[in-house]
């Protein structure tokens, strides 16, 4: 499910003519990474914020001191951090079973 949101994620950004790329990261999760220098990356990370809430993907957004935690359709989350010369989009869902075992 978390390769899936972000596949989602990444057809979005490219679709919409900003760089991206899929990457494997920690734990075999996908992240979503856009190339941002350190002068242009709050606006970079803005600009992705502000897509993703346009294309009726996230249903919520809160920022803090790690970044923007965005809510989508379906349980998954992604959370957008800014790091050295690149901008990390990274999802995380529930699983059918996380899911079974929640509603109990």
């Amino acid at each position: 499910m978390d390769s899936l949101a972000a596949d989602v994620v990444l057809r979005a950004l490219l679709d919409s003519g900003i760089a991206a790329e899929a990457r494997l990261a920690e734990a075999g999760v996908t992240a979503v990474i856009v190339p941002a220098t350190r002068d242009h990356a709050r606006e970079v990370a803005d600009a992705v914020v502000e897509l993703l809430k346009g294309s009726g993907l996230v249903i919520g957004a809160a920022s803090g001191p790690g970044g923007v935690m965005m809510a989508l359709e379906g349980g998954c989350t992604v959370n957008l951090t800014m790091g050295s010369g690149e901008i990390a989009i990274v999802p995380a869902c529930l699983d059918a079973q996380d899911l079974a075992f929640n509603s109990m």
